[in-house]
């Protein structure tokens, strides 16, 4: 597998994919472990363990003989434990941004299966081969050489990439954190797929994924079922509660971009995820809240509206976002303005009597 090789021929390519996974394993790490701390170690302890120990398979006999050939596999090697950890841990951190479980479930287990049958055929995995080695020999007498399959399976990477671009394109224009979002999309599946996509077309002379992939995909399998469970226990259950107040609750970040809005919110005021509708009038008391000191009963107008804001901190992983709560003053408003009246018409009416009784005194005087 090392005959001819040319150590210097890839060397940009090895430093310009090093490099990434380098910075794409530091954002995953970062974010993820603000998310789920103990199951993020765990996915990467084991994601490098299995890397560097499918690995060492290749390079250990190769150091014998062709030490030179060796430390280029080894340095091109570097980087496939660091995309593994961060194409498991971005995957963590995209379940809990945007909440697309079952179909990236669904991505894992096609995925991860595909990924055993050619982690079994290359490692000469017991578990495996007696699986894979049937495929695999139906897959050689219809396709004739491996090549036809591995683009064709090349090309699969590539829809599946487009895919989940296309699925986090919808996501986009409700999704807040755009700027993170983009990392966690770029840095966690682009560089991953690009790196299956150059082994199995052969763009770089590799062996296929190693066994750390599939065993990541089970594992985020648990843990969309996991998210799924906790999302739809706090928030589907409190979702139809929220939407039959009577109020308008919404969640905002303390730059005042609106999170989520319950129904109330939107038909009183025409409130909308992703904007910004909130005044100068309760700037202080939104910079309090979300710094941890809630307030009540502050007056604002929101989209024409008048009403009585409420905050509350709501304590996140990242940082601080702010509950409101607004409440329609715009019928006691008119409730006061009929009291107004009402007192303005009583006390012309008692002057009018004063007016009357005085006038009777007059002329019983005279």
């Amino acid at each position: 597998m090392l005959d001819g090789l040319d150590p210097g021929a890839h060397l940009p390519l090895v430093v310009v994919v090093g490099g990434s996974a380098v910075v794409s394993l530091t954002v995953a790490a970062w974010a993820a472990f603000r998310l789920e701390p103990r199951a993020s170690l765990v996915a990467l302890v084991v994601s490098i363990l299995g890397a560097v120990g499918y690995q060492a398979r290749f390079l250990l006999p190769a150091i014998a003989t062709d030490p030179e050939a060796a430390a280029f596999y080894a340095s091109l090697f570097a980087w496939s434990p660091a995309l593994m950890a961060s194409s498991g841990l971005h995957f963590m951190v995209l379940l809990n941004e945007l909440r697309i479980g079952r179909t990236l479930a669904f991505c894992a287990v096609l995925y991860g299966g595909a990924l055993v049958v050619f982690s079994g055929h290359t490692s000469g995995l017991v578990v495996t081969r007696a699986v894979s080695d049937p495929v695999f020999g139906y897959l050689l007498e219809q396709s004739g050489p491996l090549d036809p399959f591995q683009r064709a399976y090349g090309g699969l990477c590539i829809l599946a990439l487009v895919g989940l671009a296309a699925r986090y394109a919808i996501h986009w224009r409700h999704h807040p954190t755009r700027s993170r979002a983009a990392v966690v999309l770029v840095g966690g599946l682009a560089l991953p797929m690009i790196g299956a996509i150059a082994t199995i077309t052969r763009v770089v002379d590799l062996p296929l994924y190693n066994l750390a992939v599939p065993l990541f995909h089970a594992s985020l399998v648990v843990a969309i079922r996991r998210h799924e469970l906790l999302t739809f226990n706090i928030e589907e259950a409190a979702r139809p509660t929220l939407d039959a107040a009577g109020e308008a609750i919404v969640v905002v970040e303390p730059n005042g971009e609106i999170l989520w809005l319950n129904r109330a919110a939107a038909e009183v005021y025409g409130l909308e995820v992703g904007t910004r509708p909130f005044g100068s009038d309760i700037r202080p008391c939104l910079e309090g809240a979300a710094a941890g000191s809630p307030c009540r009963g502050v007056a604002a107008e929101v989209r024409g509206v008048a009403c009585l804001v409420a905050m509350s901190p709501i304590p996140h992983p990242e940082q601080v976002r702010v509950a409101m709560a607004l409440t329609d003053v715009r019928h006691l408003r008119a409730a006061e303005r009929g009291l107004v009246e009402a007192r303005e018409v009583a006390e012309a009416a008692r002057a009018e009597a004063e007016a009357a009784d005085r006038a009777k005194s007059t002329f019983l005087a005279n």
